[in-house]
């Protein structure tokens, strides 16, 4: 479920949703991961739930060094933040 979609339902349900930042994976950017209260519980209006959403699938980059005293150069892969 999108971020838009579950402040939504929120407002519905009359819950207080707070949102954070999950990890980069394959799930698409501001889809739900995960929430702190399990799917299916019973809750009173008003209750607070974080719910965590992907920041989705990792961005790689390729950086080249290269040491011209040596006269090697090195690839690295990185992940972006």
């Amino acid at each position: 479920m999108s971020k838009s979609n579950i402040k939504t339902k929120c407002n519905e349900l009359g819950l207080s949703c707070s949102f954070s930042s999950g990890s980069y994976g394959s799930t698409k950017k501001d889809v739900a991961t995960s929430q702190s209260v399990a799917s299916g519980s019973k809750v009173e209006s008003g209750t607070s739930i974080n719910v965590v959403l992907s920041k989705g699938p990792a961005k790689e980059y390729t950086l080249y060094f290269s040491n011209a005293l040596l006269g090697n150069s090195y690839t690295a892969s990185v992940n972006s933040l």
